[in-house]
């Protein structure tokens, strides 16, 4: 077992027979998701394959004890993220969550009878974004960017490495101001001994607050040269957005999607986009094997 793998993170959430199937077979490295279903083999989802371990079908007992480990024995320290869908784990590592959705007595929804379930690896890939560096900047400035890709592509990924050069500097290009809105906790994975991953000497993380919020929060309070954010789409995203566009940020944001044209489809998103639209797209496509390529577009839809 590699032991510096961010999966091996994980393992002491999952069903100890899955945990050696993991050691066993080496798959630590490439893993990128594992599914738990009721009376179903576990589904793994490494980098270049996926498959089902025959021999591991889950019980409901073997995923009880398991939601009882991410949760860390108290669903309701976790009905904030639980009404989400979803519980971030220590690493920035994200488990989601299917089963009986209910309105507990506070109006809050959550989920109880647990059915699936799905363990989301995070990792840190410093320098992926470098292929992309110098078709952002223009004259030391860093204009309005969108990742775009469908889920599980690796956007958030991307997304780090994006804020952590355009923080810390690279080439000619001068360090900048970063303002993170971490909401689910996985950019930053913020604890009481710090960030585990790292975001650049000139960035500043606003953990667990909804984005609209968090970014107008930021510009109030922290003078920021660029805002970054994960996941964006709501209308409070939206009308939020157009404030930070119009106080002299720069954005940064991911946004699920194939390409541009679905996304000026998004109710709300698109008809903003048109009107005005981002200049730089980062499309994330995923090559036959499972390797990763980013494509650029402009916001004339050219690519570059």
């Amino acid at each position: 077992m590699n032991d510096s793998s961010p999966a091996v993170q994980i393992r002491p959430f999952l069903p100890e027979t899955v945990g050696r199937v993991l050691d066993k077979a080496g798959l630590w490295d490439s893993l990128e998701e594992i599914r738990f279903r009721i009376n179903r083999p576990v589904q793994l989802i490494c980098t270049y394959k996926e498959c089902f371990l025959t021999e591991s079908v889950i019980s409901r007992e073997m995923l009880n004890i398991t939601f009882q480990k991410i949760s860390g024995y108290s669903a309701y320290a976790c009905r904030e993220e639980l009404k989400e869908g979803f519980i971030t784990l220590p690493g920035g590592h994200r488990a989601g969550l299917c089963g009986r959705v209910y309105t507990d007595s506070e109006g809050c929804r959550q989920i109880r009878d647990i059915t699936s379930m799905n363990i989301r690896v995070a990792r840190q890939m410093p320098g992926c974004c470098r292929s992309v560096l110098n078709l952002l900047v223009e004259n030391e400035l860093f204009p309005d960017t969108m990742i775009i890709s469908p889920p599980g592509f690796g956007k958030t990924t991307l997304l780090r490495d994006l804020i952590r050069h355009l923080s810390d500097g690279f080439g000619s290009f001068p360090g900048k101001r970063v303002s993170v809105v971490d909401e689910r906790g996985e950019l930053a994975d913020v604890t009481r001994e710090g960030e585990s991953f790292y975001l650049g000497k000139r960035t500043d993380v606003l953990d667990r607050c909804p984005k609209a919020e968090g970014m107008l929060l930021m510009v109030r309070s922290m003078n920021p040269e660029i805002i970054a954010a994960d996941e964006i789409g709501s209308r409070e995203d939206i009308e939020a957005m157009k404030v930070i566009r119009n106080s002299g940020c720069s954005l940064l944001i991911t946004v699920h999607g194939r390409d541009p044209e679905e996304v000026l489809e998004k109710p709300g998103l698109g008809p903003y986009l048109k009107d005005r639209p981002f200049r730089r797209y980062l499309v994330i496509k995923k090559k036959r094997g499972g390797e990763r390529m980013t494509v650029v577009y402009d916001e004339k839809g050219r690519i570059l």
